[in-house]
């Protein structure tokens, strides 16, 4: 059975608990030209913006109760020259 427009499941927004802060927003700033601004949530400093047209946010791991030690996430992702944009990431 098709699902109906009221049935459509999408992602309306992505939020990410960060441990390093600084160097998520310069990875995805350069990579993905995304343009953060700050947010005061939570009693801490948020970052919000948009990756491929998807509301994405950072919020600091200890907010988010996250006791990964890494940053922990997986994309699948189109694009038109993979070996540029894999040079682009490894550059940053």
């Amino acid at each position: 059975m098709a699902q109906s427009e009221s049935t459509k499941c999408r992602i309306n927004r992505l939020t990410l608990a960060v441990n390093n802060m600084d160097a998520m927003i310069a990875f995805y700033s350069s990579v993905f030209d995304i343009h953060f601004s700050k947010k005061e949530m939570y009693g801490g400093e948020l970052f919000a913006g948009k990756l491929f047209g998807i509301e994405i946010l950072f919020c600091p791991a200890v907010i988010a109760g996250n006791t990964a030690t890494q940053n922990r996430h997986q994309f699948d992702c189109v694009v038109p020259d993979i070996h540029a944009v894999i040079n682009l990431a490894t550059a940053n």
